[in-house]
């Protein structure tokens, strides 16, 4: 079995999507689609496709990621126009994205991780907390954040 269907409420598989028709996306279709999401566990399966946010703490801090977010895809739209309409628009994403290839290959890791069995002389607790900070610095190391932010 894939992992994606151990954990569908934590990885987004592209192949749930719908693409019209009744039918479901293909690969051919993932350079078109950006996920945009705060988790990075959400993003293992589709690195190259996400725009990954900080999360809103509602701290009465101003949030200036919708802007962000805008802005960057406004750009990906913009660069891919510049190609020719071809709706490559992760390729633009991933140039867009400074540190990606550190991104990808810590994700490549998370993933791995999620594959094999923890190690039985640990606590499934203290593994989940182990793999979520692996996937919480992931996330820092990519937006440029401190050491509590997220």
């Amino acid at each position: 079995m894939r992992l994606e269907h151990n954990w569908p409420w934590v990885l987004k598989s592209f192949h749930a999507v719908p693409a019209g028709d009744d039918e479901m996306c293909g690969p051919k279709d993932f350079p078109r689609i950006v996920l945009v999401d705060n988790n990075v566990m959400s993003c293992m399966l589709h690195p190259e496709n996400t725009l990954l946010v900080r999360d809103w703490l509602a701290d009465g801090a101003a949030d200036t990621e919708l802007a962000r977010v805008s802005a960057t895809l406004d750009a990906i739209i913009a660069a891919d126009a510049a190609d020719g309409a071809t709706g490559d628009y992760a390729s633009h994403l991933v140039k867009a994205t400074p540190r990606f290839q550190e991104f990808k290959a810590l994700t490549g890791d998370l993933y791995s991780q999620l594959q094999e069995p923890p190690d039985p002389q640990m606590p499934w607790k203290r593994a989940l907390i182990a793999l979520w900070e692996d996937a919480c610095n992931a996330k820092r190391m990519l937006l440029g954040l401190g050491p509590k932010e997220v």
